[in-house]
């Protein structure tokens, strides 16, 4: 009980630290108040009197995230009288520009029904039910957003660094899983120095050539983009141990700014893990981006395939 009143009132004299826990908690609630005030007001919508409505304006924006992930809002505008003109919108998240196009070039100059607020002509709601009615074609999965979204093709040499630093990365990054378990079993006992070397290459060659795959990025702003947000392109089960090693990193590096003693205290004895932690988490992000490209490359070979065929046809 000490120990956590102490570890408050460090927190509470620090302020730089105060300003970015009351950052973080204003942000969060922020978020949860706005995703609360749209779900009360879908709910509420519901028994608001209903007017047909005309979706004139579709557009797709690219949105950056707290998270510096790049998004993109596709957003419906609509106009209906009340009995003066009023304008209404929709948004609605997508992971990838190529999703979002397809999506919202259905509804343009089409009628929707939206439910408008008696006692607020200007305030009104399009339910998903009534969107729904006069979808035509339903949001892309994933995989099918992928073989639509335009990504660049990368020369043969870039490709084959990409293909080889994955299969390195793969390889350190099962090699560090099991010396992890092996030290963790044998009660924190030190990893032998020719074996984190080793490690340590590896994760250094695939560092440097993702470093030289993110500069050929910076030639094309499309590809640049997509440096950003790899993370689409990555395995789930990638980015899920990404984040939660993040997360294991943050949690020790916030306690070590409240109090330096108690960090010491939760590491005794597990001192020689954290070079082991580390290249799990370098692995993953650097064999997360090869894998990542790879993928990216593989996808467009439909895109490719299917326009030879057409301007082949179209010779014909």
């Amino acid at each position: 009980m000490n120990t956590t009143l102490r570890i408050f009132e460090r927190m509470l004299r620090d302020p730089g630290m105060l300003v970015a826990i009351l950052a973080a908690v204003a942000g969060f609630a922020l978020r949860l108040f706005h995703r609360l005030k749209r779900r009360a007001l879908g709910v509420e919508g519901r028994n608001w009197p209903a007017i047909d409505a005309t979706i004139d304006v579709v557009c797709v924006v690219e949105v950056l995230s707290r998270e510096e992930t790049i998004g993109y809002d596709a957003t419906l505008t609509y106009f209906y009288r009340n009995p003066d003109l009023q304008v209404g919108e929709y948004v609605r998240p997508f992971p990838l520009k190529a999703a979002a196009e397809n999506w919202v070039e259905q509804f343009k100059s089409r009628h929707v029904m939206v439910h408008v607020n008696p006692k607020k002509p200007a305030e009104s709601v399009l339910l998903e039910d009534d969107l729904l009615a006069i979808t035509i074609q339903p949001a892309l999965l994933l995989n099918e957003a992928l073989r639509m979204e335009k990504v660049p093709e990368l020369q043969q040499g870039y490709r084959l660094l990409a293909a080889f630093s994955e299969i390195v990365g793969m390889a350190g990054l099962a090699a560090s899983a099991v010396m992890f378990c092996i030290c963790l079993r044998r009660g924190g006992e030190r990893t032998e120095s020719w074996i984190l070397w080793s490690l340590g290459g590896a994760l250094a060659f695939t560092a440097v050539s993702m470093y030289a795959l993110i500069l050929r990025a910076e030639d094309e702003d499309e590809y640049r983009s997509f440096s950003h947000r790899y993370s689409i392109w990555c395995p789930a089960w990638m980015s899920r141990a990404l984040a939660a090693f993040g997360g294991l990193f943050a949690i020790f590096w916030l306690i070590s700014k409240i109090d330096p003693g108690l960090a010491r205290y939760l590491l005794l004895g597990t001192g020689s893990l954290f070079p082991l932690i580390f290249m799990c988490w370098g692995f993953l992000v650097t064999t997360g981006f090869h894998l990542a490209v790879v993928r990216s490359q593989m996808h467009r070979r439909p895109q490719y395939e299917e326009a030879s065929s057409r301007v082949t046809a179209q010779a014909k």
